[in-house]
């Protein structure tokens, strides 16, 4: 792993990133999202300003606010990774996962107050998966986070199912390995009445021995095989929100 000269999402020490980011892949098992976010917390104590560990740690928020079943924890989890991630973005500008996950706490900790249609929210959103955009054009990450907000929003915010449908294709060519972007991507499709398109993505994370995420493959997995049987000739069924 490059050193913090050639790296600013990481510092001069790989070992403790390898852990956490180890923990962070299978945070699907249980426990390891909480020991993930404990090995962060002792690393934070002696360096409590490493922008490396802080991204880390708004990550983990992120996907911990995610699981949770009340609304007021939440938007505390949200609220949490947004400060963090806010100071990541200080202490390393050029850090593309900073501005990615502290775009998406913005977008969700928005919808946890209704914002998530707002001028107030999606100009800032907007601005942070840009900026990742720009830092490392190879993610497609943010371009699927961009698809799903232009797909939600009205024309005078800027939305539109054209644009959305570019961000979506986008993310899935520069990501492929990630099942996530190839599920969006598919559900687009079949929002359009694509099905011979939607079926070949669907496909993909079927026949993926690799995936990006896999804490987040098995689901992927699972609502692919849903939409193809439904894809062969049964109703539409509902389309996951992310």
């Amino acid at each position: 792993m490059a050193t913090a000269a050639h790296n600013p999402c990481d510092g001069s020490d790989s070992s403790p990133y390898a852990t956490i980011d180890s923990l962070y892949l299978h945070r699907d098992v249980p426990g390891r999202l909480d020991s993930d976010l404990r090995l962060i917390a002792r690393a934070l104590h002696h360096s409590p300003e490493n922008p490396a560990l802080l991204w880390r740690e708004g990550r983990a928020l992120v996907r911990q606010g995610e699981e949770r079943l009340s609304a007021k924890e939440r938007r505390a989890d949200f609220s949490r990774a947004r400060a963090v991630l806010s100071a990541s973005v200080r202490g390393a500008p050029r850090c593309p996962q900073a501005h990615y996950w502290l775009g998406l706490a913005l977008g969700l900790l928005g919808r946890e107050d209704g914002l998530i249609k707002s001028a107030f929210l999606v100009s800032p959103l907007k601005r942070q998966m840009k900026e990742a955009i720009r830092l490392d054009p190879r993610d497609g990450r943010p371009h699927r986070v961009l698809g799903e907000l232009y797909e939600s929003l009205p024309r005078m915010l800027g939305g539109g199912h054209g644009k959305a449908l570019r961000e979506f294709q986008k993310a899935a060519k520069l990501s492929p390995r990630d099942s996530s972007a190839r599920l969006a991507l598919a559900q687009a499709y079949r929002r359009r009445g694509m099905r011979a398109q939607a079926r070949v993505e669907l496909e993909s994370i079927i026949q993926e021995k690799n995936p990006a995420d896999p804490a987040e493959y098995a689901d992927d997995l699972k609502e692919a095989r849903k939409l193809l049987l439904e894809n062969s000739g049964g109703a539409p069924g509902s389309l996951r929100n992310h």
